[in-house]
């Protein structure tokens, strides 16, 4: 019986955790002395060495959170949420509750909506980080995996869908490369929703860049590939419409390869003699395809 009440009293004095159905209670413990501790792993676990500040993890490194300022993530470790959806994030913000992050078959990324009436929704904002002096500042890309032209259980390599340069401010899109079917980019003005009464579409607006003073300003080049003979050679992209201050400028084209196209084609022939239908062994001409035949004048 003494020794018993001995037992009693050590585990009376040394567990200093306190269960209720309120809930746990722990003590504020120490980087080295932790409220609360894995048995195999002493030194990692949760404690509270200030009022307002929680410590998770181990001496070194671990999350560190302040009441009222958040949780500063210093360690190398992951965190795992649960999936969440668009009404209730895994991370989120106080001041917007369905605005953050979640995984619900895939990363979702929301602002906070509006509230009350009439009300505009907030931004989403991705930053490239910003260079100092003559660095370029960073891109910011959007990666996609097309498939593979093969059957298999390897993950398909990604590829830049779009890309915003941070050094020129150049954009990218749709620059990928697919098997088979390839997708369409579409650049078009916005468009209003049924039900609207003989309201105007939007305009689309297509510029080369501003320049300064009696600097040229940039041209609009439209391209196309050039068909190759039978092959698993990607094709080269080459300009056939220039748009620039001067005018509109067509791309040469030898009369040998004006081709049969559709008609209402439209093209300059560099060595085109004007007459109808098209000569060769000229000094050029605009060729135009009518009633499936060229007319160059």
């Amino acid at each position: 019986m003494r020794v018993l009440g001995v037992l009693l009293v050590l585990l009376a004095t040394t567990v200093q955790a306190q269960v209720s159905r309120d809930g746990v209670v722990l003590p504020p413990g120490s980087n080295t002395l932790k409220s609360l501790h894995m048995r195999n792993y002493p030194g990692l676990g949760i404690y509270a060495p200030a009022a307002g500040v929680m410590f998770i993890g181990d001496e070194s490194s671990g999350i560190t959170c302040t009441y009222g300022s958040g949780c500063d993530l210093t360690g190398s470790f992951p965190l795992l949420a649960p999936n969440g959806g668009s009404g209730a994030p895994s991370y989120s913000f106080a001041s917007a509750p369905t605005s953050g992050i979640w995984y619900g078959g895939g990363i979702g990324v929301r602002a906070a909506d509006g509230s009350g009436t009439d009300d505009d929704g907030t931004h989403a904002v991705i930053y490239g980080g910003a260079g100092t002096g003559t660095g370029d500042g960073g891109d910011v890309r959007l990666y996609v995996a097309p498939p593979s032209p093969t059957s298999g259980t390897t993950p398909n390599p990604h590829q830049a869908a779009i890309w915003i340069y941070g050094g020129s401010g150049s954009i990218t899109m749709g620059a990928l490369n697919v098997p088979t079917s390839p997708g369409v980019v579409r650049l078009a003005g916005t468009d209003i929703q049924s039900g609207q009464t003989d309201e105007a579409g939007g305009l689309l607006d297509l510029r080369g860049g501003l320049g300064t003073g009696a600097g040229v300003p940039g041209v609009i080049r439209l391209k196309t590939g050039t068909t190759l003979g039978s092959g698993t050679t990607e094709q080269a992209a080459t300009t056939r419409m220039t748009i620039s201050e001067a005018g509109v400028l067509l791309a040469d084209i030898l009369f040998a390869n004006l081709g049969t196209p559709t008609d209402g084609t439209i093209a300059y022939c560099s060595d085109c003699t004007k007459a109808t239908p098209c000569a060769g062994s000229g000094n050029g001409a605009l060729a135009k395809r009518l009633n499936g035949a060229w007319d160059c004048d």
